[in-house]
């Protein structure tokens, strides 16, 4: 790879140098880059590279071209910042390739057409310092350039450490839990001990159990006999009450001495049925007189018609207004059911909870309703959605089992090549193996395709299942309003009440159909005045007939006979008081006999009382000394239980602890310690310290270390030598050096300057190990922390390895390679200062423009 050109436009490290484009055109083998401090050397020769830029290091606008050729083709690489997403281009031979222009993708364009990947990019750019790098770097780094693709090797064996740190931790682990199983369990004596407390517990939980027993079977009967006692009658005995009780009693007997002490019950019955009769008597006599007062009424009004010589005209005159007002009550009511006065007052009130009905059904803001026929349709599609949709449902959960069927078989099936290998003892396996992976695969793309059409199904039936269901739980709740008004007017006897009526008068106009209602309870009572008058008309007609057919009332006949009904009147007044007496004086005598019958009842309910309340507090008492008695046994079997709960519990598990401390914990134990020892043996032979790896390595870096130890020979001036590496010992990616017959531990330990050469030589072995002289290196003050000869020594030796082609193109940062005359044909940069070396140098920035 050749770089031709670069091209850098508001890179933010030239901000010191002022410089805001920079254009460099390449055509010298060797290029050298000089400059005062900051003026954004280093950050050039980091530039220098086919990967793509970093949008911080440049500000808005800024850009980076970059022109390489490599195998014969031109390569564009661009990153323009201005385009915030696209700012990465690709370009070979004229044919852009990044196409999306993201970085990745310009990455992986860079290693593939060029070979130029981070461990080109880090060694060509003298990133790997070996003297500087620690043990685990200079592992990676050298198992990374090693010819021999180690990678399964130390796979394996990076397995191999995590079984045996895995098994460490493992035995550490149960380890504790061994000791501290140990530490918990009791000794043979103690266990003996709580084995011969818990018998004796036990023994005297037993007699505790039956005398509790006992004295639960005497609760019982206890308990029988005063659940026969009835509590509400069980009054405490009130001495003061009986005290007064007696007094009430003498004062009686002694103002009624004339009761005798006989069968009081036959007097009361006999005095009874005395005022029965007295009674049925006085009722007698009573509706007498009232019928002779109402017939002294009705002569007294015939007398006073016959006196009055009505017209017959007038009468005429009120009928007629009467049949008008009858003609204007009909039009009225016309059409209109007529109630019962019975069933008036139920249909007013069940017109109330129909309002409220209505109006409840008619804030829910109906759109239809439908009948009770088609509602049931409804349900049963319903039915039939869910059956299909329960039996997709099914389907779709036995489709995704066999799915995770095929991938359980198929992960079961070896996947890794590693693992292969370990299995496979012929050839047919391996064909076998891949059979099986393609007919599973097979048979689970076939399952995938038809659960996703199951699930599209279901999809589809679970939209209309909403929408169905939807609309019918909106019907349900319709539905339950027409039922609830269906049930209100079959109460009110009168209204037709059938499904379609009131479906279709609901969906037509709810708020006309409970008006109409309304006016029917409402014109009831013009119906009731309708009717009586009507009655009204009826008389006055009948009463025109008998006026007209009457000529001469006989008015002195009517007034004897209202003469002798008054006379009568008085004789039944007069047995009236007299029998009322007789009644006064019977029930006063009645009076005294129940009084005295109450006494004796009294003192008899007093006599049971007494007895009951004895019994129920004996038997109270008796229950509460039971009682008592069996709450303490209770909580002392409650204290022994809770010691044999103690005792059970430690027993468990100590007999737990014991069981897991010889099935568990030693065997564990045992078995880890056994992997542990395998897997140290199977690490031991894969280690790149002891094991294959470590040979091959071995072998390899010793090679690498005389052709090291030849470049360091050719600069230093006195003997300067890394001791080769014995293949029987262990290595620990430490290098000893030879400096003047003097051991020194380490290339770490060196001086700064010999570091400086020992790293370059690395660098360039490194490059003709892997093949990279077609690549250019880049070197950052090299020479830093060398004297002037031994400066100038490898100034000479870059010559050389330059003429010699073991390296494409040298970028080097020195002021004194600008000055050393091996180098006149190379092109020098200069970024800002050093104006007084341009009288020496011939092809200072020729190649270069600013702006």
């Amino acid at each position: 790879m050749y770089i031709k050109s670069i091209e850098l436009s508001k890179f933010i490290p030239f901000g010191l140098a002022q410089i805001r484009k920079l254009q460099a055109t390449f055509h010298s083998q060797i290029q050298i880059f000089i400059g005062t401090n900051g003026s954004g050397k280093t950050s050039l020769l980091n530039e220098l590279h086919p990967l793509p830029a970093i949008r911080s290091s440049y500000k808005k606008q800024g850009y980076k071209k970059l022109i390489v050729e490599h195998e014969g083709n031109e390569y564009i690489l661009t990153s323009d910042f201005s385009d915030k997403t696209k700012a990465h281009s690709f370009i070979k031979n004229g044919e852009e390739l990044n196409i999306s222009h993201v970085s990745g993708i310009q990455s992986e364009l860079v290693s593939t057409h060029l070979g130029y990947t981070p461990l080109v990019h880090n060694l060509t750019h003298f990133k790997y310092k070996m003297c500087q790098m620690g043990k685990t770097d200079r592992k990676n780094f050298l198992l990374a350039i090693n010819p021999i693709d180690l990678t399964l090797v130390l796979k394996a064996h990076k397995q191999c450490c995590s079984k045996i740190r895995e098994c460490k931790g493992n035995i550490n682990l149960l380890s504790k839990r061994k000791q501290e199983i140990e530490d918990k369990l009791l000794s043979k004596d103690v266990l003996q001990e709580k084995y011969k407390q818990k018998e004796e517990l036990e023994k005297q939980n037993t007699e505790i159990s039956n005398t509790i027993f006992y004295l639960q079977e005497e609760l019982n009967k206890y308990q029988q006999q005063f659940s026969t006692i009835n509590k509400e009658t069980i009054k405490p005995i009130d001495f003061q009450r009986l005290k007064k009780f007696e007094n009430r009693v003498n004062i009686f007997l002694s103002e009624h001495k004339n009761i005798g002490a006989g069968d009081t019950h036959n007097k009361i019955n006999t005095l009874s049925s005395d005022i029965g009769f007295s009674e049925a008597t006085i009722a007698q006599l009573e509706n007498q007189a009232a019928s002779i007062v109402k017939e002294l009424e009705t002569y007294d009004k015939n007398i006073l018609d016959m006196n009055a010589e009505t017209s017959v005209s007038k009468i005429e005159e009120t009928l007629k207004e009467k049949k008008n007002k009858f003609a204007k009550f009909k039009k009225i009511t016309n059409q209109i059911v007529f109630i019962d006065d019975e069933y008036l007052s139920e249909c007013c009130t069940s017109f109330t909870y129909l309002t409220n009905a209505i109006n409840s059904l008619i804030d829910c803001h109906p759109k239809h309703i439908v009948t009770k026929d088609v509602f049931n349709k409804i349900s049963s599609k319903l039915q039939i959605l869910q059956y299909r949709k329960n039996n997709l449902d099914k389907e779709i959960v036995s489709l995704m089992d066999r799915i995770k069927e095929c991938d359980d078989e198929l992960n079961e099936l070896p996947s890794d090549k590693f693992e292969l290998i370990e299995l496979c003892t012929t050839c047919d396996y391996r064909s076998r193996w891949q059979t099986s992976i393609k007919s599973l695969q097979e048979k689970k793309d076939k399952l995938k395709a038809k659960y996703q059409y199951s699930h599209k199904q279901c999809c589809k039936l679970d939209s209309v299942y909403t929408k169905l269901s939807y609309y019918y739980n909106e019907q349900s709740i319709l539905r339950n309003f027409v039922e609830n008004i269906k049930s209100i007017l079959s109460k009110m006897h009168y209204f037709n009440n059938t499904d379609i009526y009131i479906t279709e008068k609901l969906n037509d106009n709810p708020i006309k159909f409970m008006k109409d209602i309304e006016k029917t309870i409402l014109i009831q009572p013009t119906f009731r005045e309708q009717l009586k008058l009507e009655k009204e008309i009826l008389e006055i007609e009948q009463n025109i007939k008998t006026l007209n057919k009457t000529q001469t009332p006989v008015v002195h006949i009517l007034q004897e006979m209202y003469k002798n009904k008054t006379k009568e009147l008085l004789d039944i007044q007069t047995q009236l008081k007299r029998k009322d007496k007789e009644l006064s004086l019977l029930m006063e005598n009645k009076k005294n006999y129940e009084y005295l019958d109450k006494i004796r009842n009294t003192a008899h309910q007093l006599e049971k009382e007494i007895a009951e309340y004895e019994q129920y507090v004996t038997i109270t008492k008796t229950i509460e000394y039971i009682n008592l008695s069996l709450n303490e046994f209770n909580t002392k079997r409650n204290q022994i239980n809770c010691q044999l709960g103690t005792i059970a519990t430690v027993l468990k598990e100590q007999e737990s602890l014991l069981n897991r401390y010889n099935e568990e914990i030693v065997k564990l134990l045992e078995k880890s310690e056994r992997d542990k020892l395998i897997y140290e043996t199977m690490e031991f032979g894969l280690s790149p310290i002891t094991g294959f790896p470590h040979q091959q390595l071995i072998k390899h870096l010793n090679v690498m270390i005389r052709n090291v130890n030849v470049l360091v020979n050719q600069i230093w001036s006195y003997p300067l030598q890394i001791v080769e590496l014995d293949p029987k010992e262990p290595f620990d990616y430490t290098f000893q050096v030879l400096a003047k017959d003097e051991l020194v531990p380490d290339i770490s330990n060196l001086s700064k300057g010999q570091m400086a050469i020992v790293d370059i030589a690395w660098m360039v072995v490194s490059l003709l190990t892997m093949g990279l002289t077609k690549y250019p290196v880049f070197l950052d003050e090299c020479s830093d922390g060398l004297d002037p000869v031994h400066s100038q020594r490898l100034l000479e030796w870059l010559k050389e390895i330059a003429d010699e082609k073991y390296v494409n193109q040298m970028f080097i940062i020195n002021h004194d390679a600008a000055l050393y005359s091996g180098f006149s044909d190379a092109e020098t940069l200069c970024l800002m200062g050093n104006e007084e070396l341009s009288e020496h140098i011939s092809h200072l920035n020729q190649h270069v423009k600013f702006s």
